[in-house]
């Protein structure tokens, strides 16, 4: 009796691979991929929605897969899956006028005494001598703070009474 391989016609119907077995053709997928109900067909393993990826931060699906991704300030570590804060002062200084300071997955601009950040980066005195500016950032929102102040001796002054600068 000849024993005709069911997988040699067609792919024994299977989408992906087959095997010849007593019963019939044995399907079954590529890695990454999910045998169907029909027992034939093969559908993508989505890893990131089932969360059976290794991503520190974001996993990007693709056919039979998924890579990893970091979110803005951050890297892809050489393994492939975790993320390194990029130190954005590092280069030109962040492209601060000023000083700049690397904070996770960001970094603030901030200025010397004396001059209020303008735009993010630029540092201006138009506050006079007396100014202080911070920069608190989150990962989605930046806000700027500044304060300007002067002081100035007052102009009645007596016997009875104490000069003071007035601030």
């Amino acid at each position: 009796m000849e024993v005709i391989n069911s997988c040699l016609e067609n792919n024994g119907g299977c989408e992906h691979m087959c095997r010849h077995a007593a019963g019939g053709a044995e399907c079954s997928c590529h890695a990454g991929y999910l045998l169907q109900p029909d027992l034939r067909s093969c559908q993508d393993d989505n890893e990131c929605e089932t969360g059976s990826h290794r991503c520190e931060q974001e996993c990007v699906n693709t056919a039979g897969g998924y890579v990893c991704a970091c979110r803005q300030g951050f890297t892809l570590s050489a393994d492939g899956f975790s993320c390194e804060d990029v130190n954005e002062c590092a280069q030109e200084n962040g492209g601060c006028e000023h000083e700049c300071r690397n904070s996770q997955g960001s970094f603030a601009c901030s200025c010397r005494p004396g001059y209020l950040l303008v735009d993010l980066t630029h540092c201006d005195s138009k506050c006079g001598t007396r100014s202080r500016s911070f920069v608190f950032t989150t990962s989605s929102l930046r806000f700027i703070i500044f304060f300007c102040y002067s002081c100035s001796l007052p102009s009645v002054s007596d016997s009875h009474s104490h000069s003071a600068w007035l601030c």
